[in-house]
């Protein structure tokens, strides 16, 4: 499983956040039922139907295994349930692009396919939900449904003032997810500090301006600029803090940077 999984699955195994999920892409916000099963995704996976009728398949298999054999009988009374499985797509660059059902993904010799059992899987794109959906979301998820939003939409990130319930876990997948590092950075910060961590992502922001301020105070020196600081801070605000490093050695590339930014 691969570190981006894993991130996801982390903050997907607490029951608010799951539960939240599930009844806002299912039941249109109701909170109505728990879910079964969640996949989730960071980029177009052409054997997703297969991984999902496999998932499927384990769990009523597991329902058959419960059958009692020295009591047959019973075992027919026993309620079978269906089972769902929810593939989240986080990509935000482009659409999911590969296939969403078996006959997608197979190659069906010709005079086959009215005998072979098609089998979709639901899909949910996060970075594409609507600004109502997103605002359905009670738990965390509502941060991270926001933030893969503006992402998209190439937007600054403009952050809510939202408590977070499980900072930590949300800090590490926005991490993971951008190859940033900072997100994760700032919450251990934090926490070294002794004050307990970020709250909310205004704080994860102020925190990242504030070492911004810090960052662009010394360009300031080597380039000469006093307003040095405040080039850094547009830097910061579009996730492009890594570049202040670069733009204090190559001049041609501040020069870009000066030029798309503004200064």
């Amino acid at each position: 499983m691969g570190e981006k999984d894993i991130a996801e699955k982390i903050l997907l195994a607490y029951n608010d956040v799951f539960s939240d999920i599930v009844n806002v892409l299912l039941f249109g916000g109701q909170e109505v039922i728990q879910g079964n099963d969640l996949e989730d995704q960071t980029s177009s996976d052409s054997d997703m139907p297969l991984r999902v009728i496999a998932y499927d398949g384990m769990e009523y298999r597991a329902q058959l295994l419960k059958k009692t054999v020295d009591e047959p009988d019973e075992a027919k009374k026993q309620e079978r349930y269906p089972v769902i499985t929810m593939v989240l797509y986080f990509g935000y660059e482009h659409l999911w692009n590969g296939p969403i059902s078996l006959k997608d993904r197979l190659k069906i010799p010709d005079g086959l396919d009215d005998y072979v059992n098609d089998y979709k899987f639901n899909l949910y794109q996060i970075a594409y939900l609507s600004d109502e959906q997103i605002q359905q979301f009670k738990s965390d998820f509502r941060v991270v449904a926001e933030f893969f939003s503006q992402k998209r939409k190439q937007l600054d990130y403009t952050p809510s003032n939202q408590q977070l319930q499980h900072a930590k876990e949300v800090l590490q997948l926005f991490s993971i997810m951008t190859d940033d590092a900072r997100f994760e950075d700032i919450y251990n910060e934090e926490l070294e500090k002794g004050e307990g961590g970020v709250k909310t992502m205004c704080d994860v922001l102020d925190r990242a301006m504030e070492k911004g301020k810090l960052a662009g105070i010394e360009e300031g020196r080597k380039t000469g600029k006093l307003d040095g600081f405040m080039f850094a801070l547009k830097l910061v605000s579009a996730g492009r803090e890594s570049d202040l490093g670069r733009a204090t050695r190559d001049d041609v590339f501040r020069s870009k940077l000066i030029e798309e930014f503004g200064e």
